[in-house]
């Protein structure tokens, strides 16, 4: 058995030189703990059953063993790219959501995957009228009806209409028998503030549009089935202030991902909020001088979308230096370390670490490999 540390916490794994390096370890104990946590922190807003309000978006995991490990959970809701949507049908998801507004060859995709999947609820986001334009030009060739969000810009000016001008662009798809409308969605995914008073703040302005929208539909007794929000960091303020005023007559729904895997970006924000579930066991392939060493995993291993990685199982580690296939570590002077050892890396992104391998490792409770190689069955496509 080798146990590591990461801030304290254990992670063990025996007969760990079955498993070839670079690779992505993950713990089947810290995502059931990351599981049964997401369960309580809803149900202490909802009161009820909290699953009812999760839709996990799966850009992060990307994989059908966790999306059965989330279905046996019982949690029924999933938000995907296109690129995960083959692999939610094949692990047996009926309910999915499209994360962002579709182009003509995405739209033809998703049609066609509502023609050869009948028993699927597949719904997706318009937020102008030119997306809709496209939706309906696809719709009449696949002679299909789309089950449609209104996308609102909440604050984060990548997608989305402005709250203002939803419900006009609502009245112009009412009579087009192309369209049924089901909800509104609004991603707050700009409110990355360490400061949870801040973070709270900015939430309440960004879900007091979504409210605002809201409110103009149901004074117009315009019903709206769902009304989605949130990523990892603010599913709780945003759910929180969705269900006080408006749970009574609408599903409030948030769709974070994150959570799953959890990573150092993240836990920076709110530290131990979830564990940290999914590492990269890398070996040392090199000891220098200068108390340095150089380990065989490099960016392309590890997202460096948000910079370089920064939590190791060995304490004092830092980047020196990296690029594709290295990573350049200083040591402390008190440590010493051989060629073959093995170190565990936290991800600082670990959506887009999960994308760069091909095969993950899932390792058990005891610290046994479960499974030496589980496909990241939705990674490139």
């Amino acid at each position: 058995m080798t146990d590591f540390y990461i801030r304290g916490k254990r992670y063990s794994i025996q007969n760990i030189e079955d498993i070839a390096t670079p690779r992505l370890v993950v713990f089947q104990d810290m995502v059931e703990e990351n599981i049964a946590r997401m369960r309580r922190y809803l149900e202490a807003v909802t009161r009820d059953n909290g699953f009812d309000h999760l839709c996990v978006h799966v850009k992060t995991n990307k994989s059908s063993f966790q999306t059965k490990m989330l279905l046996d959970q019982g949690i029924s809701w999933y938000k995907s790219t296109l690129n995960e949507v083959n692999m939610l049908i094949d692990s047996g998801v009926k309910d999915i959501f499209i994360a962002y507004p579709l182009l003509e060859k995405g739209a033809a995709f998703a049609a066609r995957t509502m023609k050869e999947n009948p028993d699927i609820t597949l719904q997706v986001q318009i937020g102008c009228r030119k997306h809709a334009e496209i939706l309906k030009k696809i719709a009449t060739e696949y002679n299909i009806q789309w089950r449609y969000y209104i996308d609102i810009d909440v604050g984060m000016h990548r997608t989305g209409i402005e709250p203002g001008k939803v419900y006009s662009l609502y009245k112009s798809l009412a009579d087009v028998p192309e369209f049924i409308f089901t909800g509104l969605h609004g991603y707050d995914g700009h409110i990355h503030f360490q400061d949870e008073d801040k973070r709270k703040t900015e939430a309440e302005k960004s879900m007091q549009k979504l409210i605002d929208v809201f409110t103009v539909f149901s004074q117009n007794q315009v019903p709206v089935e769902r009304v989605m929000a949130a990523g990892s960091l603010t599913f709780e303020q945003d759910l929180q202030i969705l269900y006080e005023h408006i749970s009574d007559r609408t599903r409030v729904m948030v769709s974070p991902g994150t959570w799953v895997y959890w990573d150092t970006e993240y836990d920076a924000v709110l530290r131990g909020k979830f564990e940290l579930a999914a590492l990269v066991l890398a070996q040392v392939i090199e000891v220098g001088e200068d108390n340095r060493l150089t380990v065989n995993c490099g960016h392309k291993r590890w997202g460096a979308d948000r910079g370089p990685v920064e939590v190791f199982s060995g304490e004092g580690l830092r980047v020196l230096s990296f690029n594709e296939e290295h990573t350049v570590l200083t040591v402390p002077a008190s440590d010493r370390y051989n060629v073959g050892d093995y170190i565990l890396i936290a991800p600082k992104h670990v959506c887009s670490t999960v994308n760069l391998y091909e095969y993950v490792t899932l390792i058990g409770k005891d610290g046994k490999i479960r499974e030496l190689q589980l496909p990241v069955d939705a990674r490139n496509r």
